[in-house]
């Protein structure tokens, strides 16, 4: 007898196993209960018969009417529903006509149904699904239901031919994003119900030209008009107490009035809008990122002494802002909070400020007065970048360190003081400050990183204070080197004749300590005393002292 391998016999029929699975799953999965005149549907648990819409093995086209009741068997059931995605992606469905006996429409029902250009709602209709009508880009009205009490998230989202939509009195929420690039949408009336509207609600609604936001709303969302470009007008209530970031972001506001009660507003709430000026409510402390970037029309703000926080590119390209009080209680100025605001004329930074950051006031060619307080310790990179109006700079004793660039292409100022606490002056720091002509360098920089005075052609007059040359490298120009006068202390002449960089200059002059002058400046009535600015002291001070005596005669002195 011929012996059977059982092993063989096990492993054929595990393949022929295999082989039937793999082919079942490929036949199409039947997701509904029956279908009747093409449409498909599930039957519903309950004891009344009952049935919804939903998707089956062919896509849904042309105009669709869906029956009130339909016959399945010996039961005649109501159709009281549409499921979630029943219609999606049915790309070449022209028209829905829902009756009165559905109560409801899933998720994402009618998502990307690019061609749905009419929907007849039932009016018993109370829910509305999410993403219900996403992407139905060729819809161009709706009335929804009175039932409904809430537009839940992306219901309406990409809808671009969306016109006009009628929202019922019962309405209490829109949600996310709900009308979202409704790029067409040119009217439309919140109900006075409305307590809440969610985040992106209406962004890119470009064709939006006004709106009325209900008294109920407290809170306005991040990002709910961002890219309303047509946007010329809003109506804040006044129980409106935060204004999300980007709120109003690129919208054509040409005036907006914040209400007092608001408390908070958010990074680039007001960014790139048209208004021309602005009060910030009392209650506000921080003025965020960006929030009010790119306003090329505002000419004035008012900004609350409870404001402790001016963020990044707050008033950056505000070029018609000429004149800004930042109050008193403000302890931070972000990077590029002033950049690019041409016309702004003249900036008193409070006491209390630490640091001017980079690219702080970055292209403010109308600038020609800053006082800086002597608590800032730093100036930050680009910080002056492009002032050219700016004459003259007091830069306080307690600064540390000051950026590359800071002063780069500041063609108006005539002579430049670093104070003692200076350690470092980066590069380019001064580049291209043509009119510049008399430089203070004070004992403590170790060294001047590369081009901090290059294009300074005019300098005639350098104050070297400390006794170790300062360590640099392509610093001055051939100009310079030929022409400027190097004062140094009277002990370290032959030290700077023999520096990198320092050797390059012709003329060195030694200089007296204002300590060791056979006379106390402090108490003869016929010396007058002033700065390297011109100010008058009441006393001589570290660095550059002018000391005019009572013969008319005049001399300058450095205090180490």
């Amino acid at each position: 007898m011929k012996k059977v391998n059982i092993f063989s016999l096990s492993h054929i029929f595990l393949k022929m196993w295999l082989l039937t699975a793999a082919l079942l799953a490929t036949l199409p999965a039947s997701a509904y209960d029956f279908v009747q005149d093409g449409i498909y549907y599930n039957i519903l648990p309950g004891e009344i018969p009952a049935c919804e819409i939903t998707n089956g093995d062919t896509k849904y086209s042309g105009n669709i009417i869906i029956p009130a009741k339909v016959a399945h068997g010996v039961k005649i059931m109501d159709v009281t529903a549409i499921d979630n995605r029943a219609f999606s992606y049915c790309s070449r469905l022209i028209s829905v006509d829902i009756p009165p006996s559905v109560t409801s429409i899933g998720d994402y029902a009618f998502s990307y149904c690019g061609n749905l250009a009419s929907i007849a709602f039932s009016e018993r209709i109370t829910s509305i699904g999410e993403g219900a009508f996403r992407d139905c880009s060729r819809l161009t009205s709706v009335a929804i239901p009175s039932g409904v009490i809430e537009i839940r998230d992306y219901t309406f989202y990409k809808c671009s031919g969306l016109t006009s939509v009628d929202i019922p009195d019962g309405v209490t929420a829109i949600g996310k994003s709900a009308f979202s690039e409704c790029s067409s949408l040119i009217s439309v009336d919140l109900p006075d119900g409305i307590t809440w509207i969610g985040d992106d609600a209406f962004s890119d609604c470009s064709g939006l030209p006004s709106i009325d936001i209900p008294d109920g709303v407290t809170s306005i969302g991040n990002n709910v008009f961002r890219g309303c470009y047509a946007l010329t007008s809003v109506d804040i209530p006044d129980g409106v107490t935060s204004i999300g970031k980007y709120a109003f972001g690129y919208c054509a506001l040409a005036s907006v009035d914040i209400p007092d009660g608001v408390t908070s507003i958010g990074d680039g709430a007001f960014c790139g809008c048209d208004m021309t000026s602005v009060i910030i409510p009392a209650g506000v402390t921080s003025i965020g990122d960006y929030t009010f970037d790119g306003c090329t029309y505002l000419t004035s703000v008012y900004i609350p002494a409870g404001v402790t926080s001016i963020g990044d590119y707050a008033f950056n390209e505000c070029n018609a802002l000429a004149s800004v009080d930042i109050p008193d209680g403000v302890i931070s100025i972000g990077n590029s909070a002033f950049m690019r605001c041409f016309a702004l004329t003249s900036v008193d930074v409070p006491v209390g400020v630490t640091s001017i950051g980079n690219y702080t006031f970055d292209g403010c060619r109308g600038l020609t007065s800053v006082t800086i307080p002597t608590g800032v310790t730093s100036i930050g990179s680009y910080a002056f970048f492009q002032c050219t109006g700016l004459t003259s700079i007091d830069i306080p004793a307690g600064v540390t360190s000051i950026g590359e660039m800071a002063f780069n292409g500041c063609t108006g100022l005539t002579s430049i003081d670093i104070p003692a606490g200076v350690t470092y002056i980066g590069r380019w720091a001064f580049y291209e400050c043509s009119g510049l002509t008399s430089v203070t360098i004070p004992d403590g920089v170790a060294s001047i990183d590369m081009g901090a005075f290059l294009g300074c052609k005019a300098i005639t007059e350098i104050y070297s204070m400390g006794v170790t040359p300062p360590a640099a490298q392509a610093v001055f120009d051939e100009e310079v080197y030929a022409n400027a006068v190097v004062y140094v202390p009277s002990e370290a002449i032959e030290a700077y004749r023999t520096a990198p960089v320092w050797e390059n200059f012709s003329i060195f002059k030694g200089t007296t300590g204002i300590d060791n002058l056979p006379i106390d400046l402090r108490e003869d009535d016929t010396v007058v005393i002033y700065d390297a600015m011109g100010c008058r002291l009441h006393q001589p001070q570290p660095g550059i002292n002018i000391v005019v005596y009572g013969d008319g005669t005049t001399r300058k002195f450095i205090r180490r």
